[in-house]
């Protein structure tokens, strides 16, 4: 879901951000061999993803079954769709945000979500390697 702050600059609002199947498929099924849980579905790409004065809207897209907010996907996505280019996304889901507000803090660099890009930086490369050109 675009709502980056930067898409609706470059094509009308109707202008889809979408994953190439393809890479889609590759991701999978590199997924698939492992042990790692893994999902495959909607994500926001939200300019706000961290808090101002204003607030966000992170409650909005748990509600409306988002797998995940980010800050990045939907533009790869749309520069892609418009150069003819391949394009997909593998996010490392390394903290759960409503748990998050309550703690009131967030900690990147646990050791877990290390392991997490680790991992994710590694199934991207065996991924891509199998995608048609």
């Amino acid at each position: 879901m675009r709502c980056d702050g930067v898409t609706d600059r470059l094509v009308p609002l109707g202008y889809p951000a979408v994953a190439n199947y393809e890479v889609v498929e590759a991701l999978v099924n590199t997924l698939k061999n492992t042990d790692d849980k893994f999902g495959v579905g909607l994500c926001v790409t939200e300019g706000t993803f961290y808090d101002g004065p204003l607030g966000n809207n992170n409650a909005l897209w748990r509600d409306a079954k988002a797998k995940a907010i980010e800050m990045e996907a939907s533009v790869l996505f749309v520069i892609a769709s418009i150069r003819g280019i391949k394009a997909g996304a593998i996010l490392n889901v390394d903290n759960y945000i409503f748990e998050r507000l309550e703690e009131g803090e967030y900690k990147p660099h646990r050791e877990i979500v290390v392991k997490g890009n680790e991992k994710m930086c590694k199934y991207a490369l065996d991924a891509v390697i199998s995608v048609p050109l």
